[in-house]
């Protein structure tokens, strides 16, 4: 994967001109994923995969890159989400082939 000025530079170079207000569409970009992750964490409450109390409604990776973005303190990741990604990678680690 490029870095991001190497992406720039592409995107620039297939459209033809330069880049306008980079840093409105990235903190859009990051607020519609929060949006996302707020919303499926809804549906995981509904339907029972995640706890009513869990915290991964603010503090998954989409909403701590916009506190950042945003000059926020920034909270840890939801213990929810670390122990999630620990069992995906087990599961996936499982596989091969």
């Amino acid at each position: 994967m490029p870095d991001e000025a190497t992406q720039i530079a592409r995107w620039e170079e297939l459209i033809g001109r330069p880049t306008r207000d980079l840093t409105y569409y990235k903190l859009l970009a990051a607020l519609r994923f929060a949006i996302v992750c707020a919303r499926s964490t809804d549906i995981s409450i509904a339907r029972g995969v995640a706890r009513p109390d869990t915290t991964l409604h603010i503090r998954n990776p989409a909403g701590l890159l916009l506190y950042r973005w945003l000059g926020e303190p920034v909270p840890d990741l939801a213990p929810e989400f670390t122990a999630m990604m620990a069992r995906f990678v087990r599961k996936r680690a499982g596989r091969t082939g």
